[in-house]
């Protein structure tokens, strides 16, 4: 089995090192999306997911250029940034849902807030907490957010569009809680506290996630899906707030592990069929569900389960986008590494087994799904960076070259 992890953790690296050869790492978050395939761009999302993974794989192998490169991530993303004095914020190269280029959105600001965050934790330079102030200050500022409570609320997807999302509150929250850790910020840590309960409170009974809510109508549920890479990070944020308690915390709170657990089971059990990828499962009651096979012949071939309370758990067949792969990795590594649930390791493998095997290109590069040889690079920087996580956790276990 030593032997195994072993040949697992080279395996992993060398996807890694190859990679890293087959693209000008100089500017490695600038690519075609697949929203927007007009012509290459930067794209913070994926700067910030190269200095996360950059940063670990500097923490795995002690090489200092990647270091380096993480840190020429940061000022490329400084310069990138939608606001430059008060906050640092970020959002899409290219229009999106009629918002203009550069619009600052709160998931792609906390994801760059993490990479902002993980290479202070290798270099402990103190202007990257500058940064972070200002990250988690528009996160609290710049952001409308719906309180459900004294204790409970939900950041908006973005100023002026109020979409109650759980992956974003999750991720925010948990950026929001590590930061005030750091610089001692009791305002990030009790919105942080508020976005977490919140993202809590959503979880089914089976321990789904519904993508989102309005903000209309007491918040009633708005849509029925369950999309894999936003459940990858909503439990990602989940975990990274877990692991940040301390051990008193930690034994207070037990209904937060066994909630972890329960979402874990669900997205790993119904989201994945041998490391391949689903891209979402629906919730349906009777009636929808009638009506979906009525308008589609195909949804009547659709695995289907019973839930409780007349609902059916509907298994839409498409493999998920390359992104999805990379969240889960990220994910399930954490969840082992942090030992919060070691037995998704196994899932781990086979997920990384499905990208050796189908999703890697003859230069080294990764394509958008196995049967579409498109290259997306916030796409790659998702992989890019679960696999980094992933060499982390085997060295956690003891397993190096």
């Amino acid at each position: 089995m030593k032997t195994d992890m072993v040949s697992l953790y080279e395996s992993i690296l060398k996807l890694l090192e190859s990679y890293l050869e087959a693209v000008d790492v100089t500017r490695c978050g600038f690519g075609i999306d697949p929203y927007y395939e007009s012509e290459p761009k930067d794209h913070p999302m994926a700067y910030g997911l190269f200095a996360r993974g950059l940063s670990r794989l500097y923490q795995v192998t002690g090489k200092n250029g990647n270091l380096s490169i993480a840190i020429n991530c940061l000022e490329r993303l400084r310069q990138l940034s939608s606001s430059r004095q008060k906050y640092l914020c970020w959002g899409l190269s290219f229009s999106w849902k009629g918002f203009p280029a550069s619009y600052p959105y709160a998931i792609t600001t906390a994801i760059v807030g993490e990479g902002f965050l993980e290479v202070y934790r290798q270099t402990r330079e103190s202007s990257y907490l500058e940064d972070l102030y200002k990250i988690c200050s528009w996160l609290v500022e710049g952001l409308e957010w719906n309180n459900v409570s004294r204790v409970t609320a939900c950041p908006w997807f973005a100023p002026g569009f109020p979409v109650l999302v759980n992956n974003v509150a999750s991720k925010v929250g948990a950026l929001l809680w590590q930061v005030s850790d750091l610089i001692h910020e009791q305002r990030f840590k009790r919105y942080g506290e508020k976005a977490l309960r919140y993202v809590l409170m959503q979880q089914a009974p089976e321990g789904f996630w519904i993508y989102r809510k309005s903000t209309k109508e007491a918040f009633q549920i708005d849509g029925n899906t369950v999309d894999n890479i936003h459940t990858a990070y909503t439990l990602e944020g989940l975990i990274d707030y877990y692991r940040s308690l301390s051990m008193f915390r930690r034994w207070l709170y037990q209904g937060l592990k066994n909630q972890i657990h329960k979402g874990l089971h669900f997205y790993t059990t119904h989201l994945f069929q041998g490391g391949r990828a689903l891209e979402k499962v629906l919730i349906m009651e009777a009636q929808e569900l009638e009506q979906s096979h009525t308008r589609s012949k195909a949804s009547r071939q659709w695995k289907i389960k019973s839930l409780k309370k007349g609902r059916f758990l509907v298994y839409y067949p498409v493999e998920s986008r390359l992104w999805g792969y990379g969240a889960a990795i990220t994910t399930l590594a954490k969840a082992a590494a942090y030992k919060i649930c070691p037995r998704v390791f196994g899932v781990l493998i086979d997920i990384f087994q499905f990208v050796k095997e189908h999703l890697v290109t003859d230069e080294g590069r990764w394509r958008y799904k196995s049967d579409n040889e498109h290259i997306y690079i916030r796409h790659e920087a998702h992989v890019f960076n679960g696999l980094c996580e992933m060499l982390w956790a085997l060295k956690e276990r003891g397993v190096s070259r």
